[in-house]
């Protein structure tokens, strides 16, 4: 796999970690979702069906403007049947979109040869006038969700967070945000109701995952789902540290504390391992991080060893990763193409066979993935593999550019090593038999 990565860097100054994506994107957590506002950078026409080709395949848009003013952030459910994301519902006349993000899921849509079609229509589950971010599916309990949310509305009309001159970027951490699980129970019989996306809010079917004074998000469950590896904004600095959280034993421990805002964590497939991306130099330049999770006597996580970054471009923001389902590889964002075009890249992420070896593959073979004018960024695998979702600003309408909706595709980029490889089983135990393997909600 070759590098496509190209020499020319882009030197724009980055005043803020808003500029870690383009103009007019908003953020809640880990991840950033692209909407109208900023300096528009469609300058050029470029024919993403034939750059993409050998690489993506039957594309599909999920989301629609008719639907969301903005939508982005989506994350398979194990069996790939649904998908959960973030969005803004589309606002009725001439009335204002609502100011935060609200918490969705939908059911996947696919035709006979098995080409994700669609999206059957979606269902809220996040309370009214909530801010909402980074959901993701427990990988064993059916219908069981996580999230961050406000679950009010926010106190602040202007929650903390950062705000670049001349532009309505803004990347918002409302300190009431906690990450907190959700039951589904009635999921497959939501794609039968009917009337205006918005129903199903009550709040009273959250269970809180975590209780602190200040922001908590981005959250995902380990691949057992007995943990859910979280950030946390430690003081009104506006940075994160990243937590575990043991939903068995109900205890937390700081997994990363080095300095600066580091977040967007993920469990690799054989939960030895966490990737994530850090402000770790204070430059406003994201890089993306790789370290194996120490575990005590008992299997239980303690921390981190042998941190590894895997993006080096002094001048290039590269965040959002995700694994995948191989743990060789990791989708991310950069901003290679310059920092009004954020496309998906991947790179290799595979330890060596030797554990006592320097790990020289992490890191390399960065391939372009996504060449659509506009942002394409924070992709993620299907647990298969074989499909690639993203949040996308490509459209034929001219009125439509600049704002962000959720696109599927086929993976067909050949890799290396992928069709014999077997995710280990997760270390540590992942539910004593005297309890259970989750909290009841």
């Amino acid at each position: 796999m070759s590098s496509t990565i190209p020499h020319h860097q882009n030197t724009h100054t980055l005043r803020s970690l808003a500029a870690m994506a383009i103009a007019g994107t908003v953020c809640l957590g880990s991840h950033a979702v692209a909407q109208e506002g900023g300096r528009p950078a469609f300058t050029m026409s470029v024919d993403w069906t034939q750059e993409e080709e050998g690489i993506l395949a039957n594309h599909v848009q999920l989301t629609f403007a008719k639907d969301f003013a903005k939508a982005g952030e989506a994350y398979f459910s194990p069996d790939a049947q649904w998908i959960i994301f973030q969005a803004v519902p589309a606002p009725f006349g001439d009335e204002e979109p609502d100011p935060f993000y609200s918490m969705y899921i939908a059911r996947l849509l696919y035709d006979a040869d098995g080409n994700i079609t669609g999206l059957d229509r979606p269902k809220v589950i996040s309370p009214i006038g909530s801010a909402n971010t980074c959901g993701f599916f427990h990988p064993t309990i059916y219908g069981q969700v996580i999230f961050g949310t406000t679950i009010g509305v926010p106190s602040e009309t202007t929650p903390p967070g950062f705000q670049r001159e001349s532009s309505k970027y803004s990347w918002m951490f409302p300190s009431e945000t906690e990450v907190v699980s959700r039951f589904c129970a009635s999921l497959p019989a939501w794609r039968n109701q009917r009337g205006r996306i918005g129903e199903n809010r009550s709040h009273l079917q959250l269970n809180n995952e975590t209780d602190h004074e200040g922001y908590d998000a981005e959250c995902a469950y380990s691949p057992g789902g007995r943990y859910i590896v979280y950030a946390s904004m430690i003081d009104e600095t506006n940075l994160c540290d990243l937590f575990i959280k043991d939903t068995v034993l109900k205890k937390t421990v700081p997994i990363v504390t080095a300095p600066g805002y580091d977040g967007g964590p993920f469990f690799s497939p054989d939960g030895q391992r966490i990737c994530y991306r850090s402000d770790r130099k204070g430059d406003n330049v994201l890089k993306v991080y790789v370290a194996h999770l120490t575990f005590d006597e008992q299997g239980l996580p303690t921390g981190i060893s042998d941190e590894y970054l895997l993006t080096e471009d002094p001048e290039v923001v590269n965040w959002a990763p995700f694994w995948h389902p191989s743990g060789k590889y990791l989708l991310y964002t950069s901003s290679a193409m310059g920092h009004f075009n954020y496309e998906a890249y991947l790179m290799d992420a595979a330890m060596p066979e030797d554990p006592d070896a320097e790990p020289t593959a992490y890191g390399t073979n960065k391939t372009r993935i996504t060449h659509a004018t506009g942002f394409d960024g924070l992709p993620v695998f299907s647990p298969d593999g074989e499909w690639m979702m993203w949040t996308s600003q490509r459209t034929d309408n001219p009125k439509m550019k600049g704002k962000s909706q959720i696109w599927a595709a086929r993976f067909v980029l050949p890799l290396d090593g992928v069709d014999d490889a077997e995710a280990e089983a997760e270390v540590g135990p992942e539910a004593p038999a005297s309890q259970p393997d989750a909290p009841n909600n």
